[in-house]
């Protein structure tokens, strides 16, 4: 690999390629054998019709209900690349209240909240089981570690084991500032050492915007990763058969306002304590939105029954979608559900 990843991904490109693409992640999203599962349903939770999609390829197999990140960030449009999972679990994706589908058909939430959308989650969980009997696997990404976490606190016997990915540490936030400035440091990139000692190095002292301006300069301090968002969500966005243009440029508005909404929340939450679950964290060894250092930090405060840290070389933020083949081999070596799948 270079020392810098060619960025292939712009508007006209995508544009351009957009029907094709399209096209083709329709006929994967349809290649799904008999006695799997393939189902897209609008489901009440908390009193809001939510949207979910439901893909397996072998209805026996233990359910992954992914809580995605963002905030408002869906992880649907990730579905055309996620075969290596659905050969061993049945993915259940969400969007949230607030979030993708369910924002374009209700609209915001202005008492959004992590307990609501937690909430929610459970909802979701209870009416999962109802429908297939099958154990339930949860799994949070980047924010979406504190809404699972909180979850499976709430509820713990609802689910047999907790996956992080991307997963929030103890001081995410302030450790991020510091490592993207060392990194920008070492690079000799003074223009985004200013805009860093501009915002300082306590995030309580940012605003949400600031935050998100942070978590930008952390994508570019590390060009030999794929980049979560020119390489791996925009993408996604683009070319999913399920989303509308009308639909991504209702996204980019969802996501600023439950940032807005949940920031304080978000900020810096305390993760650490009593988990009735085993844990497994499956992290970007270069990953410096939420960097490794505070997860190992993190470690130790988790009173659980196991826990399993996994680095993967190579990856950044978004490890799951970076690497969903070798994510899919950690699932099935590290939770027992899986290994037999």
């Amino acid at each position: 690999m270079s020392t810098t990843m060619t960025r292939l991904f712009g508007p006209m490109v995508a544009m351009l390629r957009r029907p094709a693409q399209r096209r083709r992640n329709a006929h994967a999203l349809a290649s799904i054998p008999d006695g799997g599962v393939n189902r897209r349903e609008w489901v009440r939770l908390g009193g809001v019709e939510q949207f979910v999609t439901i893909r397996g390829h072998h209805r026996g197999n233990p359910l992954l209900l992914v809580i995605h990140g963002g905030p408002a960030s869906p992880y649907v449009p990730f579905n055309p690349i996620l075969s290596q999972w659905e050969q061993i679990v049945t993915v259940v994706q969400w969007d949230q209240r607030g979030a993708g589908q369910t924002f374009v058909r209700n609209g915001g939430d202005p008492y959004l909240s992590v307990d609501r959308l937690a909430n929610d989650g459970l909802e979701l969980a209870d009416w999962l089981a109802g429908q297939f009997e099958r154990p339930i696997i949860l799994m949070g990404s980047s924010v979406g570690t504190v809404i699972a976490m909180r979850m499976a606190r709430s509820a713990p016997r609802r689910f047999e084991h907790y996956v992080g990915a991307n997963q929030v540490g103890l001081g995410s936030r302030a450790a991020s500032w510091r490592q993207v400035r060392a990194a920008f440091e070492e690079q000799g990139k003074s223009r985004q050492i200013a805009a860093l000692d501009a915002l300082g190095p306590d995030p309580a002292e940012w605003t949400a915007k600031q935050a998100e301006q942070v978590s930008k300069l952390a994508i570019a301090a590390t060009p030999d990763v794929p980049d979560m968002v020119h390489d791996l969500m925009l993408p996604a966005l683009m070319y999913t058969p399920d989303y509308t243009m009308s639909d991504i440029r209702a996204i980019g508005t969802s996501m600023a306002a439950a940032r807005e909404t949940l920031y304080a929340e978000l900020l810096d939450p305390d993760l650490s304590g009593p988990f009735d679950l085993p844990v497994l964290l499956v992290h970007g060894r270069s990953d410096l939105v939420n960097p490794l250092s505070a997860v190992e930090a993190l470690l130790p405060a988790l009173d659980a029954p196991s826990v399993d840290l996994v680095p993967v070389p190579g990856a950044g933020h978004l490890v799951e979608f970076a690497a969903p083949h070798q994510f899919a081999a950690i699932l099935r070596d590290k939770v027992p559900a899986c290994s037999s799948s």
